[in-house]
């Protein structure tokens, strides 16, 4: 006995603790139905046996007035909230004309941001590179637009040191001899590449009507002028007749031996002292 209640004293001394509890609970509640909140009514006779019902309490619906939300006495310390503003159509001003043209001409600065490259400046776009097989040929517009000049020349006539010896001159010559000594002006004409002074003195007094003689020297094919407007060699002595220059310089061999080069200038002049009166003494041409 002594060995089991050595053993199991815990447990034992547990449950006596928990029987103490239970009953001191059930002694404390007593066993009448009406402490435990329960409503119980007798009905019956004397002789019937007694019949308990139990009646449950329903639940008492709450008061409406309770759950409504008390309302805060205002604060006359603290500013009131202003109330929101009734919602007002717009008003609709009417610009004067001129005003409305300035509003519609001038562009709004998102209009400005808002630009597409193709829209800006010429100034900020820039300039892509043409590629080398679309790139214009220049020099082949050119040549097609605008078609080579000729060359030209200018050309002139005149026997004004034959005017200071009339006394010498052949009386059938003083009537053909210009008043000013010039028989043709200085001018321009055009010719190609490869033509002669011959050449060109040729067909310039043709197309003009002037007179113009010549001969050949045999052997050589030189071209020697004899005579020009009707006024021939020796028509003013026997040193007299005609000498070309061209660009100022007497050249030393005939006319159908010289050619042409772009801007020349020719000058045909009768001389009555083999040239010394006209600048070219003593060339033989």
């Amino acid at each position: 006995m002594k060995q089991f209640w050595a053993k199991h004293k815990i447990k034992l001394l547990a449950g006596i603790a928990i029987l103490a509890v239970l009953a001191a609970a059930f002694y404390l509640g007593g066993s009448d139905p009406d402490a435990k909140g329960w409503s119980v009514s007798k009905t019956g006779g004397s002789d019937s046996p007694a019949v308990q019902e139990i009646v449950i309490d329903k639940p008492v619906a709450p008061d409406i007035s309770v759950l409504q939300p008390v309302q805060q006495k205002e604060d006359p310390s603290q500013p009131a909230l202003p109330l929101p503003e009734t919602i007002t159509e717009p008003t609709v001003i009417e610009l004067p004309p001129s005003a409305q043209e300035q509003t519609t001409s001038k562009p709004s600065a998102s209009e400005d941001v808002q630009q597409t490259p193709s829209e800006q400046p010429e100034a900020l776009q820039p300039e892509l590179p043409t590629p080398a097989s679309e790139t214009p040929d220049v020099s082949a517009e050119q040549t097609q637009s605008e078609p080579m000049q000729a060359p030209t020349c200018t050309i002139s006539i005149r026997c004004t040191t034959i005017l200071e010896h009339m006394d010498e001159v052949n009386e059938g010559t003083r009537e053909i001899i210009p008043a000013d000594g010039w028989i043709l002006y200085p001018v321009e004409v055009t010719f190609t590449e490869g033509e002669s002074l011959f050449d060109v003195l040729q067909r310039t007094l043709q197309e003009r009507m002037i007179h113009l003689e010549f001969s050949f020297t045999p052997g050589t094919g030189a071209a020697y002028i004899e005579g020009i407007g009707n006024l021939y060699e020796f028509d003013c002595g026997s040193l007299s007749g005609w000498l070309y220059c061209v660009n100022g310089w007497f050249p030393n061999y005939g006319c159908s031996s010289y050619l042409l080069s772009d801007g020349d200038r020719i000058e045909w002049q009768y001389t009555c002292d083999l040239g010394y009166d006209v600048g070219g003494g003593g060339v033989s041409q």
